[in-house]
């Protein structure tokens, strides 16, 4: 196995405390028990300790040799290629989820929200922008333009574009121009024990898969868990963790993260909220603004039960309220176009 000296050193290090730490619980059951072969309740407890401990050591050190590995198999495909182009390439592209794939594919927007100081409308404020910027003479790429009921929302495709907006004093005196700030990536934690306190989680996610690469303040400041997911009542359960980019990154590419006795997968969590009411996506009840709708047709003025439409198929609620074609069970483009947003507002830069 090839490694970096400073690795290979690491390694050895733990490999020898863990050794040390067999030979230490060894002399320990030696020393402790009495003529007949058993141990008082106090060490009893004391063993369990050792032990424990032991095993930690364990699994950091199957942890680190695991990611040596693997490291090391990417190094002898690239010194080595087989093949066709395509296969080699194949061979070093580790498998990615579906969410993962849409992050890299969505280009990242830089949005701009632009408002009036009198409470104007957002049509009105649209007019207002278009007499001050001239994107053609300023040679502003803008990648979409939409309004809102107060506010006007402004993407482009590149922030030195964005900073045109932003330069232009006109545009800044007249109106109210505001920069969208993104929100921090989610990432969702499967088969956590229920049994694990957030501290003992985050403790256990630093000093078993990340202290390597990231320092110890950096980790704290930029992780917090959000929320459970999954099944009640299991001996496993899901946690959504919020956290920066970097640490994003460097959970996914461990591929594996190891809890404790445990090992576990981690992925991006993206989900789009679905409001029990009005049917549509993007927000939920509780901050829902319209009128109860059919599950079934979409028609507010009735419940499914009495739809009188019940004996057709269920139309999609969101897309036929954006005069999109929605036909295909599970390739929902309002669906997507939501998803592209999500992602548009999270920093996975």
């Amino acid at each position: 196995m090839e490694s970096k000296p400073g690795e290979a050193s690491s390694k050895d290090a733990l490999l020898g405390k863990v050794l040390d730490n067999y030979q230490d619980i060894t002399n320990f059951i030696e020393k402790e028990m009495d003529k007949t072969n058993r141990l008082s309740i106090a060490s009893k407890q004391l063993l369990k300790i050792k032990i424990t401990e032991w095993a930690l050591m364990q699994s950091q050190l199957v942890g680190q040799i695991e990611r040596l590995e693997m490291e090391n198999r990417s190094v002898k495909q690239e010194r080595t290629p087989q093949g066709t182009y395509a296969q080699v390439v194949s061979k070093r592209t580790e498998p990615q989820s579906k969410v993962q794939k849409l992050v890299e594919k969505t280009k990242a927007n830089h949005t701009l929200y632009i408002s009036g100081n009198n409470n104007e409308s957002g049509r009105e404020v649209q007019i207002a922008l278009t007499k001050i910027v001239n994107p053609t003479k300023e040679k502003i790429k803008i990648r979409a333009i939409r309004t809102t009921n107060r506010t006007v929302i402004i993407e482009t495709p590149d922030q030195s574009d964005l900073e045109k907006l932003k330069s232009n004093q006109t545009l800044t005196t007249t109106l109210k121009v505001e920069v969208a700030k993104k929100r921090q990536p989610l990432i969702i934690l499967y088969d956590v024990p229920s049994d694990m306190n957030e501290e003992a989680i985050a403790k256990a996610v630093y000093e078993q898969n990340l202290s390597e690469v990231l320092g110890k303040s950096e980790f704290t400041q930029n992780l917090k868990l959000r929320f459970k997911a999954g099944p009640k009542d299991k001996a496993t359960v899901h946690h959504v963790v919020e956290v920066s980019n970097k640490i994003r990154k460097a959970i996914l590419e461990q591929h594996k993260l190891y809890l404790g006795f445990r090992s576990m997968s981690a992925k991006d969590y993206i989900v789009v909220a679905k409001c029990n009411k009005c049917r549509d996506l993007g927000h939920v009840a509780k901050h829902c603004t319209k009128e109860e709708a059919c599950d079934h047709c979409g028609n507010s003025c009735h419940k499914r039960d009495s739809c009188p439409h019940k004996n057709k198929p269920a139309i999609c609620i969101p897309c036929s309220r954006r005069g999109k074609s929605c036909t295909k069970k599970g390739d929902c483009p309002t669906y997507k176009m939501m998803v592209e947003r999500l992602i548009q507002k999270t920093n996975y830069e």
